[in-house]
């Protein structure tokens, strides 16, 4: 089992941790010393490093076999025009 990884922002890990490993998944220190990971918009909750979005207005239609909402599609699209107003 995964113990250690190197990759992930904290946060993203640690509900990765809690959610599919137990507690026991750790975030390497070396990552948690480099603030690589850490950016001045994650203190907005629009773009905190781990966010759920609800698109509300959204519906699900099937599609061959697939189940499709294409409302969910659009709205990611407008988050970098946000994200640029933080740099």
């Amino acid at each position: 089992m995964l113990d250690v990884q190197y990759r992930m922002h904290p946060a993203i890990a640690e509900y990765s941790s809690s959610r599919f490993y137990g507690g026991l998944l750790k975030t390497d220190v070396r990552l948690l010393s480099s603030g690589y990971h850490y950016r001045p918009y994650h203190s907005k909750t629009f773009f905190s490093p781990f966010v759920f979005h609800d698109v509300a207005y959204g519906r699900e239609k099937y599609v061959n076999s697939s189940v499709v909402n294409s409302a969910e599609v659009v709205a990611p699209r407008t988050t970098p025009s946000r994200l640029e107003l933080y740099n």
